[in-house]
């Protein structure tokens, strides 16, 4: 009986060990006292081998943390001094009120050998929208009152404390993106630019904002994490309190990607970053209720869009979003089992139509890009091939963000399905895009 106690013994701590050195074998691996490694493996044989090549194993994780909080830092470093608060004040029936927004340098030129003139992007609602206290007994006067706001002065905080006046260059709603320029004497470093169109799901990133609480701003706060989804589109919701009545508005997000760093108000406008720290998108909006059912869903605009829109947006003032002249909903919208059959397709943008009393009237504008094509209702788009290189059409935020990141020298080709299964291809004439 004492030598089965023994024998119990003896094996409890073997299984300790084992469980201690996390291998993955069978039943794991211990490391032995002469250096070597002994492997109980599943077939009843054990396999010996040297302790380094076991424990590299073992350590990897923490090495893997270690690089990743250097680069985090490293990150940090790079980005923080040319990551920025915007301010604004203006004044409603009377009453002046504060907004404050993040933002980041995306373009610097000399002004002369003194100073520089630099240009920050940030999100249009995160400046415009946030507290604007609409005086319509209608509702949302976003017209009227974003007169107002971009009438206002523009103050930039630096990381380093210094403060400037600048002016608005220009701005697109439907985007959600605003360009400012202020002069400087300091010579601020301008944030890359990444390729968006390289995320994947699970790629890790990170952000710099500055969140905008009752008792003050918590500047240039960092948080990371991973993309967790792609081709994002929705509708967000605006919401202010003027006079003890809640006026609201809808506003439609851009092509966006989710992403689980813990944004916050405040933060909008300011770049996320990938691991080279080059800015592969821009804080966009979270989801937020006050019972608290969502946690760390934030969205960003993709990086691609972010970028050719500020461009064209120093360069002329303004942006024009090409179209293509279809009114589309999601195909899955509409799927069941049928449809699927019917069009051979699982997922696109069906072209809406009399025919299936989707719609009042077929989906194909007069005059635009697609008539001009040839494409008819009815279809569903399922690629779109810009320059010899095909992309898939998932949904529209797919689409869309593909559309915003094409030039007037791009060749354009649209593919589609009918309900007879047939595939069609349709060659748009990129200039009719912008009519």
């Amino acid at each position: 009986m004492k030598k089965h106690r023994k024998v119990l013994k003896l094996l409890f701590i073997s299984l300790g060990l084992l469980i201690f050195t996390g291998c993955n074998s069978f039943f794991g691996s211990y490391t032995s006292s002469s250096g070597s490694t002994t492997t109980q493996n599943s077939d009843g044989t054990v396999t010996i081998c040297d302790v380094a090549s076991v424990t590299q194993g073992a350590t990897t994780s923490v090495s893997s943390f270690a690089r990743m909080s250097r680069r985090s830092k490293t990150v940090y470093n790079q980005v923080s001094e040319s990551t920025i608060i915007i301010s604004a004040c203006y004044t409603v029936s009377n009453q002046e009120y504060l907004m404050m927004t993040s933002g980041f340098i995306i373009d610097k030129e000399a002004k002369d050998s003194e100073t520089y003139t630099y240009y920050v992007t940030t999100s249009a609602s995160g400046i415009f929208y946030r507290y604007i206290k609409s005086i319509s007994p209608m509702g949302f006067d976003i017209e009227k009152d974003t007169t107002v706001v971009r009438e206002g002065d523009f103050e930039f905080i630096m990381a380093d404390g210094n403060r400037y006046m600048g002016l608005l260059v220009g701005f697109n709603d439907d985007i959600d993106v605003a360009v400012f320029k202020f002069d400087s004497p300091c010579d601020y470093e301008v944030l890359t630019w990444g390729d968006s169109q390289t995320l994947s799901i699970g790629d890790p990133v990170s952000s710099i904002g500055t969140p905008v609480l009752g008792s003050g701003t918590l500047f240039n706060t960092y948080v990371s994490g991973y993309v967790s989804g792609q081709n994002r589109l929705s509708s967000v919701k605006y919401q202010s309190t003027y006079n003890g009545t809640t006026y609201s508005a809808d506003f439609l997000s851009l092509p966006s990607f989710q992403f689980d760093a813990p944004i916050n108000g405040g933060m909008e406008g300011g770049p996320v970053l990938n691991a080279a720290g080059e800015v592969i998108g821009m804080n966009a909006y979270r989801y937020s209720e006050s019972e608290g059912k969502y946690e760390s869903l934030s969205f960003a605009i993709e990086g691609n869009i972010v970028k050719n829109v500020s461009q064209e947006i120093i360069e002329k003032g303004s942006y024009k979003k090409p179209v293509v002249g279809v009114t589309v909903t999601n195909f899955d919208s509409l799927l069941n089992y049928e449809w699927s059959a019917t069009y051979g397709v699982t997922r696109g943008l069906y072209i809406v139509s009399e025919l299936h009393g989707i719609a009042s009237q077929d989906g194909v504008a007069s005059g635009g890009a697609a008539e001009e094509a040839g494409m008819k209702s009815a279809e569903v788009i399922i690629k779109l091939n810009i320059n010899g290189i095909e992309h898939e059409i998932i949904n529209l935020a797919s689409l869309s963000s593909l559309l915003y990141q094409i030039e007037l020298s791009d060749t354009l080709i649209i593919t589609t399905k009918d309900a007879n299964g047939i595939t069609k291809t349709y060659n748009l004439v990129t200039a009719s895009l912008w009519k």
